[in-house]
Parts: structure tokens; C-alpha cells; sequence
């Protein structure tokens, strides 16, 4: 997670962009790509009247992998939910 991003959250939440909050969400978010991130903050922030937690964040990061466009790179995606332990409904490996 940028701290460009991390800034963007704080801002719609009027919170204080706190050091050790976004050094502890960019440790943890730092296996994910920034697009997915941003576009996993951007639902939050159109959804949730309060500043999410970092589970909540990771949740949201997983279902935006989760419905990825698989025509993009079917194979690349498959391998990343593998990486991270995000099960596909859409996937099955014994077909």
C-alpha cells in the first residue's frame, strides 16, 4: 500500500494519517498490488460509514481478486490466488 492511497483513506475518514498504523498496513498488504488495493479502498470507501480495520481491507482485497477479469491472464491470476491461499469459486483443479 502507497502512502498516497493510505493519505486517500485517511482523508475521506478525517482521521489522522498515522505512522505506525500505515507501516503496520503496508507490511501487511505489501504481497498485494497497488491496483487491487486502490480499487479495494475505493469500495470501502463507497461503502463503510468508518474507517475499516485492516481485516477489513484484506477482505476486500481478496474479493477483488476473486472477481478479477479471467479473460485478461486466466493463468496469472490462478497463480496468485494459489500465492495467497484465495480460494476461486470459479476455479476448480480437478476438471
Amino acid at each position: 500500500m502507497n502512502k498516497k492511497i493510505f493519505k486517500q483513506l485517511c482523508m475521506n475518514y478525517n482521521r489522522d494519517a498515522d505512522k505506525d498504523l500505515y507501516e503496520l498496513w503496508e507490511y501487511n498488504l505489501r504481497c498485494y498490488d497497488e491496483g487491487e488495493i486502490q480499487k479495494a479502498i475505493n469500495i470501502i470507501i463507497a461503502q463503510d460509514k468508518f474507517f475499516p480495520t485492516l481485516s477489513r481491507v484484506l477482505e476486500i482485497v481478496k474479493d477483488v481478486i476473486k472477481k478479477e477479469d479471467v479473460s485478461k491472464n486466466e493463468d496469472a491470476i490462478i497463480e496468485k490466488a494459489k500465492r495467497l491461499n484465495i480460494k476461486l469459486q470459479w476455479y476448480n483443479e480437478d476438471i
